[in-house]
């Protein structure tokens, strides 16, 4: 999952326990010192989770910190799928600095990645309580909405988020793609485009190129998408999604062969993307390709059990 924003003061808070120790008499080991580092920055979250809990259990981190380490090995349990002890997690966290914004946004952005988006929201709610303008709350609750598909909702939130902070890429991306879904096209790239002014070169510029290509899309500039696409995977070429979109422009355009191989690239980058092998599985199809068709939609239900566009491909196939 994508890291989840840990109060501002996570570091200092932690650092000032260890200072705290020091004048106290005691001898940080070395051992000590690596645990910290691979908690917060460990090679595998199985190696920050084992991290965290010796510094939980070695009773040498109080307070803050030790509210920080909880938040810590929550990341790390939420990128392991583990939902109930990254909660737990969390709600310790919370125990010990409740009022603290950061903390509730953190459990806002753990319950959005397991889909628990109406929790989300009450925690979002309680952040603001706390900080009304907290820049990552408002953002958080977008994103929320944008998962709920209720995008007028999830448009306020980010304008919201970026009346705090007019420079905030992330927000403008998150509100191009509200005004995306809601077809308000004109809007979707004003936004865009002020995300890319913004910081050029960076992977949220190649962010906002990708949806610009979408929008294009949308609009049946089939030619000014794949440009897009390209640019985007010029800056960022570890991105599924611009794969994808380059994918289902080249089925638009009929060439089902070279959009195969491009659902097949973000399929290697995210091979959890269901939506990469249903259109695969369309292109499949088309070429008269039945069976692998049958084994992408098969695929992509597997990973998306509700989706009925998924299930009405695959039940086509049988008639």
């Amino acid at each position: 999952m994508a890291s989840v924003e840990q109060s501002p003061n996570g570091t200092f808070s932690r650092a000032l326990c260890v200072w705290a120790a020091l004048i106290a008499g005691f001898i940080i080991s070395p051992a000590f010192a690596d645990d910290e580092s691979d908690c917060n920055r460990g090679e595998s979250p199985e190696v920050m989770v084992e991290a965290c809990t010796r510094l939980i259990g070695g009773g040498a981190v109080e307070g803050n910190g030790l509210a920080d380490t909880f938040t810590s090995r929550a990341h790390a349990y939420a990128r392991l799928g583990r939902l109930e002890d990254s909660e737990n997690d969390v709600a310790r966290a919370i125990e010990l600095d409740p009022h603290n914004a950061g903390r509730y946004v953190t459990q806002a952005r753990i319950r959005n990645y397991f889909k628990r988006y109406d929790a989300a929201l009450d925690s979002v709610e309680r952040a603001l309580a706390i900080d009304p303008k907290h820049r990552t709350a408002l953002n958080t609750r977008g994103v929320a909405y944008l998962r709920l598909k209720d995008y007028r909702a999830a448009v306020e939130a980010f304008t919201k988020s970026l009346e705090v902070d007019p420079r905030w890429t992330l927000a403008y991306n998150n509100r191009c793609r509200a005004h995306l879904e809601l077809a308000h096209y004109d809007l979707a790239l004003q936004d865009c485009n002020k995300s890319i002014r913004i910081r050029r070169q960076s992977h949220s510029a190649a962010t906002a190129i990708y949806y610009r290509g979408r929008i294009y899309f949308e609009l049946g500039l089939v030619g000014s998408a794949i440009i897009e696409f390209d640019q985007a995977l010029e800056i960022a070429s570890d991105r599924p999604h611009p794969y994808q979109g380059r994918g289902m422009a080249y089925a638009r355009l009929g060439q089902y062969e070279q959009a195969i191989a491009e659902f097949g690239k973000a399929i290697e980058l995210y091979p959890e993307m269901h939506s990469a092998f249903f259109h695969r599985g369309q292109s499949y199809w088309v070429l008269g390709e039945l069976e692998l068709a049958r084994q992408d939609f098969e695929a992509a239900i597997a990973l998306d059990p509700e989706n009925d566009l998924y299930k009405g491909a695959l039940g086509g196939l049988d008639r």
